[in-house]
């Protein structure tokens, strides 16, 4: 996407996306993925949602 500049790691300046989940999805059977809570989501570099509690 030649957008080095901007994206594909992570440092000051650069726009990022992140989700954190309640659980590790890379451990639960590919059927419970789907099951999997967001409790926090960056978009861009900005906080898009964050659940209750959290």
């Amino acid at each position: 996407m030649r957008q080095e500049e901007r994206t594909g790691s992570l440092e000051v300046g650069k726009q990022a996306d992140l989700l954190v989940l309640d659980r590790d999805i890379f451990k639960l059977p590919t059927g419970q993925i789907g099951e999997a809570k967001v409790l926090w989501a960056l978009l861009g570099g900005e906080e898009g949602y964050r659940a209750p509690g959290f």
